[in-house]
């Protein structure tokens, strides 16, 4: 096939004022090509046309803009009847305007999605129908549709986005067979970039169900994914428009996405979260001290649970939009540390069981006395614990494995059977919480008064404090969260990023499980989502997450945050762990978890002498664990 000459020709070029479309003006104007530009940015497609006549001024390029809003059915015409009365021709027709809209589609309300589909299928579709005939008139003539990537794969999170351009993709493709077979001069190229360095993540449209900190996490990523320079891009497609080429693809990046689409036609997004999160890991080494990650290999123990897990539970939980199956699965209590006592009992008027050590004396483990302070209290702290359960399930009894092992840990500990949602939505459960600290609080037995809490019960124990602080009273004296649920807006990076790799659950997913709990309430507020709130003068926090949790940022992000509150914040980030590992407690991760656990809510002191609990506890075996955490 011919190649196609641009200088002399027309070409149209719609989203002008920036970008892709900006960059091939330029470049346009740089080979003699006269131009039709149009945006709905007015003062960005001055700016450009300024340019591209400094640019074309050698070959006498002439350059008209016409300000437009694509989203309207009639901007097509429009368009076509004023570069008829300027130019009188058409040569190449370039379909690159273009908007975002991120979000899940439970997120997206249904007129931003045909908003979105006006702009990015709709108006491709109206301008090659009104351009047709004029381009029919020229001798050679070509049509250049960018789709994406995202017209090739399709990620969680964009489905607005990948409908437009799948089909983007699918009307370019059928109509390049057509004009093929009926022999016409005009010719067709699909244009599918990879990650180009554009403004079209930052000037994205917010979704109705999205949260500030859903756009920041979207654009977080946006802006480590977008770092082809469109110039860089321009030039590809302008070399694909010369030599006619049906199908440009633009960026290392899209390759390698276009290949993997085609060995894995299926799976293909796993493999590429995987590789989203090692690049994410690169920066949670940088978010994290040394001392903070533990170095150790992850245990065989570990791995196996993981493995059952994922097979089992997350395949069972599904989309977490069943609560009924929810609860039923959340349900399954595991096997329990011997030596404790569990006694019912109503605290502050909510039912609940105390959990304590049968032999108070030797209820302390091997190991975490070694890490004592000189001149510690003998008295047995009290832990208030609130269980995870994704506000919906759970139980004290299905947490007895935790809170058995912190009672041998030496603390006497209250678990409250809280509302749950969506029988009792929020805020049910943190009104509970109040209750119960308030009631231990006052009890003159008490002493010293500490919070722990998993999961959604991370979540109640972080909202209690901040709760407590706000209205002026005494706050616990130390606080030790387990993969805490820290923001329900969703604005964690990671439930994105580890999607594929955490065990339990998959990513966005767990919204549905804060839709259930919140009924319709406000996500962004501080008792939904404590990590959005003012955090100083919290007490000393302990927070141990898995590194491939959906939920880790949500624990990265509130160490930041507290830290720069003034908070003393202990962070340790498990390799290979499933949600809330610590709920098996025969794993030597787990052990270690707890241990350290008891050690900071005991003391509200990080023990100093690590290696100690590896040797203590971890070293103890499976067929010593009983002793192990019984001290005996």
């Amino acid at each position: 096939m011919q190649a196609l000459t641009l200088n002399n020709g027309l070409a149209v070029v719609t989203g002008a004022a920036s970008g892709i479309g900006a960059a091939l003006a330029l470049q346009l104007a740089d080979r003699g090509c006269h131009l039709a530009l149009a945006d709905i940015n007015a003062a960005g497609l001055q700016a450009v046309a300024e340019q591209a006549r400094a640019k074309g001024v050698k070959f006498g390029v002439k350059v008209s803009t016409h300000v437009l809003d694509f989203a309207k059915p009639e901007s097509a015409d429009e368009l076509l009847a004023a570069v008829q009365a300027a130019h009188g021709r058409t040569t190449v027709l370039i379909n690159n305007a273009g908007v975002a809209l991120g979000g899940t589609f439970g997120q997206v309300a249904a007129a931003d999605f045909d908003w979105l589909m006006s702009i990015n299928f709709g108006a491709v579709v109206r301008l090659t129908r009104a351009f047709m005939p004029l381009l029919q008139a020229a001798p050679a003539a070509q049509i250049v549709n960018i789709s994406s990537i995202f017209g090739i794969i399709a990620p969680p999170g964009q489905t607005a986005y990948c409908s437009a351009k799948f089909a983007v993709r699918g009307f370019s493709e059928s109509l390049r067979h057509e004009l093929v077979m009926a022999d016409s001069p005009v010719r067709l190229t699909v244009v599918h970039p990879g990650g180009v360095r554009t403004g079209i993540a930052e000037n994205a449209r917010v979704p109705a169900g999205a949260s500030a900190a859903d756009v920041a996490a979207q654009r977080e990523l946006a802006r480590q994914a977008l770092v082809l320079p469109p110039e860089a891009a321009a030039a590809r497609i302008l070399q694909g428009i010369e030599a006619r080429e049906p199908r440009v693809i633009v960026g290392k990046d899209a390759m390698q996405a276009v290949w993997l689409q085609r060995l894995f036609p299926v799976r293909y997004w796993s493999f590429v979260a995987r590789a989203i999160a090692r690049r994410a890991r690169r920066g949670l080494d940088e978010q994290i001290d040394s001392s903070e990650k533990l170095i150790m290999k992850s245990s065989w123990q570990s791995r196996v649970a993981a493995f059952i897990v994922r097979r089992r539970v997350k395949r069972q939980l599904g989309d977490l939009s069943d609560i009924a199956k929810v609860r039923s699965v959340f349900s399954q209590a595991l096997p329990a540390p011997r030596g404790v006592r569990y006694t019912d009992a109503v605290v502050g008027g909510v039912a609940g069981e105390w959990v304590q050590a049968k032999d108070a004396a030797t209820g302390v483990a091997r190991g975490a006395a070694t890490c004592a302070a000189p001149g510690a209290a003998d008295a047995t702290p009290t832990l208030l614990y609130l269980h995870g359960g994704g506000f919906v399930g759970c139980s004290p009894r299905t947490h007895r494995p935790i809170t058995a092992a912190l009672a041998l840990q030496g603390l006497r500990v209250f678990v409250p059977d809280y509302r749950l949602a969506p029988e009792h939505p929020f805020p049910a459960a943190p009104q509970d919480a109040q209750a119960v600290y308030r009631a231990l609080r006052a009890d003159p037995t008490t002493g010293r008064l500490v919070v722990a809490g998993d999961s959604a019960g991370g979540n109640l124990a972080l909202g209690l404090m901040l709760a407590l602080r706000d209205a002026g009273e005494r706050l616990p004296e130390a606080a030790a969260l387990f993969s805490p649920a820290t923001d329900l807006s969703g604005g964690s990076p990671s439930i994105m990023l580890n999607a594929e790799r955490d065990a339990m659950f998959s990513g966005a997913h767990l919204q549905n499980l804060g839709h259930a709990y919140l009924q319709g309430a406000d996500p962004t507020q501080w008792l939904a989502s404590p990590l959005l709130g003012d955090l100083t003068g919290l007490p000393p926090l302990l927070l141990h997450v898995g590194e491939s949790e959906c939920l880790r940022d949500d624990s990265l992000r509130l160490a930041q945050k507290a830290r720069g509150a003034g908070v003393t914040v202990e962070l340790l980030v498990f390799p290979d762990v499933q949600h809330v590992w610590q709920n098996i407690y025969r794993l030597p991760e787990a052990r270690r978890s707890i241990a350290a656990a008891g050690i900071f809510l005991r003391e509200a002191k990080q023990c100093t002498q690590p290696e100690l609990l590896d040797v203590a506890i971890i070293g103890a075996g499976l067929s010593g664990i009983d002793a192990a955490l019984q001290g005996h």
